[in-house]
């Protein structure tokens, strides 16, 4: 008897699935759609409704005060016609109007001669229900934006995970996303309950951020805190770090300090806080301060980097900096990690090259040695000027501004490998920039050798970060107080 129990329990149980998961969804026609070979004669109103419900999947809803009249007989003969037009004939014969709602047609008595309401065609789209859920979230996911694909039709879990949403067709897809999971696309089909279980997105949850004190994830940071990696990098040819993050970070101003080849940057994190102090940031390369007074012989202290071996920014904007550097962060903090090697990589090895030419945009417009001449000398004429001056003059005709500014062309060359040796994640990298400056003997050369090595040991409870960054500089500083002379000097000289 036990097992008889057990039994029909089970059976009951499976029932239940198949009526919850295979619930087939209706496809209404419309009467327009509908064809049939009709062949009435003498028959009653009530004959007439009894025989369209036999022979279709409608059914027809009236009260006997539309079909007492019993001398009314219907005669239609026709085949392949539609039920529509079945429907018109009767409306014209009894003065009737009728309302399609899915495979229901309601009846009702026509007002005056209006044949615009005759017949109404009324097909309501598909009902799905549902509930979404997660491996983490076995109760269900609430929230999560279910949409009509191509349509603003939607609708939102409850806090259960449960949804419901009203589709135009079987050709319908449900499209299902929430912050934290992949989004998912589901045909309708014939299906009315479509349950769901959301897949974690896992790069999504684990995006980080490096802060002071380690890395923290994006959606858990609670200072001010922005971050920029390589794939929003400002493009072209960088020479400077500063460059890549110009203009990419909100509350973080960069000025240049002038066109100089390896020139360095004013920067600002929201605004400048100091009469008299420092209003500079500060700047760490892979956990190491950066000194602001810079380098002797170097315009530039961030040139000691490479651009191509940077990996992200972060901008640690607000005062809470300040309890992990003290005062020196508070101006700000700029954390700059550099690129390394995953483990699991095969080898990779990757070029890029830069080409850049820079041009005089223009020259302050002066007298060539021909005009000059003829000045001086009318005013010699006119007695304005002595008559030694005629004397000083030149035969020449010399342009000294274009004496001191040429078209540079510079380049910037980077070698990098990077993989996995073994259970041990590298990166090595070389780069050459060679930048060449407007003004006459102004250069700036960098050679730059990176190593970045990452083993560990005893089964990962022990991790060794191994950083080697070398640099070799040769800044050429030109005479830039030529730039004044060059306009005011004598062009016949």
């Amino acid at each position: 008897m036990k097992y008889s129990l057990l039994g029909i329990f089970i059976q009951c149980v499976f029932l239940n699935l198949l009526l919850a998961y295979n619930t087939e969804a209706q496809q209404y026609k419309s009467v327009r759609e509908t064809y049939l070979n009709v062949n009435l004669k003498g028959a009653t109103l009530r004959e007439t409704f009894e025989w369209i419900n036999d022979n279709t999947d409608f059914h027809f809803n009236y009260d006997n005060i539309h079909i007492q009249d019993r001398t009314l007989k219907i005669n239609y003969k026709k085949n392949n016609t539609t039920l529509e037009d079945l429907l018109l004939h009767i409306s014209e014969r009894a003065k009737l109007k009728f309302k399609q709602v899915n495979n229901t047609i309601s009846v009702d008595f026509m007002e005056g001669n209006n044949h615009d309401e005759e017949i109404e065609v009324v097909i309501q789209g598909i009902q799905i229900t549902g509930r979404v859920t997660s491996e983490d979230e076995l109760n269900g996911i609430p929230g999560v934006n279910v949409v009509v694909k191509g349509t603003s039709t939607g609708s939102v879990t409850d806090l259960n995970g449960n949804y419901s949403i009203q589709v135009p067709d079987e050709s319908a897809v449900l499209v299902f996303s929430s912050v934290g999971y992949i989004t998912e696309e589901i045909p309708v089909g014939n299906k009315t309950v479509i349950d769901l279980k959301m897949i974690p997105d896992i790069h999504a949850l684990q995006e980080i951020v490096v802060i002071g004190y380690g890395v923290q994830k994006k959606e858990d940071a609670t200072g001010a805190v922005s971050a920029i990696d390589s794939k929003e990098f400002n493009k072209g040819f960088i020479v400077s770090p500063q460059e890549l993050l110009a203009g990419r970070t909100a509350g973080v101003q960069i000025t240049t300090q002038g066109g100089a080849p390896g020139s360095g940057a004013t920067i600002r994190i929201r605004g400048g806080s100091s009469l008299r102090a420092s209003n500079d940031p500060l700047i760490i390369i892979d956990g190491v301060p950066v000194d602001n007074n810079g380098v002797a012989g170097m315009r530039n202290p961030l040139s000691v980097i490479n651009p191509n071996d940077i990996e992200s920014f972060s901008v640690l904007k607000d005062a809470s900096a300040t309890a992990i550097y003290g005062s020196r962060a508070s101006n700000g903090v700029i954390i700059i990690t550099t690129k390394r090697g995953k483990k699991g990589d095969k080898l990779k090895i990757t070029y890029t090259g830069n080409v850049g030419i820079q041009t005089p945009v223009g020259k302050i417009s002066v007298f060539d040695g021909d005009q000059y001449r003829e000045l001086v000398n009318q005013r010699v004429a006119d007695g304005s000027t002595p008559a030694e001056a005629a004397d000083l003059l030149g035969a020449a005709n010399t342009d000294w501004q274009s004496l001191i500014f040429e078209n540079a062309v510079s380049t910037d060359h980077n070698l990098s490998a990077n993989g996995s040796l073994a259970s041990m994640p590298y990166r090595a990298s070389v780069g050459y920039t060679n930048q060449n400056g407007i003004l006459k003997n102004s250069n700036f050369k960098r050679t730059s050798l990176s190593l970045a090595l990452d083993p560990s040991f005893f089964k990962d409870h022990l991790k060794v970060n191994i950083n080697f960054n070398g640099m070799f500089a040769n800044n050429t500083f030109p005479n830039e107080r030529a730039i004044g002379p060059a306009v005011t000097f004598d062009p016949t000289k």
